[in-house]
């Protein structure tokens, strides 16, 4: 959230948006369909913000009061 921009995050969401059509509306299992969902959720995040480990100096930050 430090360097939020509104474009970008237009661009996730309309990214996220297209992904669910392939989502089997029929299937009765909810587990199923949630599993999938988030999946497909994690997939769209890792590609636009992709996870980044903190450095040494972040960490020892992290302990302090």
């Amino acid at each position: 959230m430090k360097h939020f921009d509104q474009t970008i995050f237009a661009i996730f969401v309309s990214d996220l948006s297209l992904k669910p059509n392939n989502l089997d509306a029929e299937a009765n299992d909810v587990n199923t369909l949630s599993d999938e969902f988030v999946k497909i959720f994690n997939d769209t995040l890792d590609t636009h913000a992709p996870y980044r480990y903190a450095s040494r100096k972040e960490q020892c930050s992290f302990n302090k009061p």
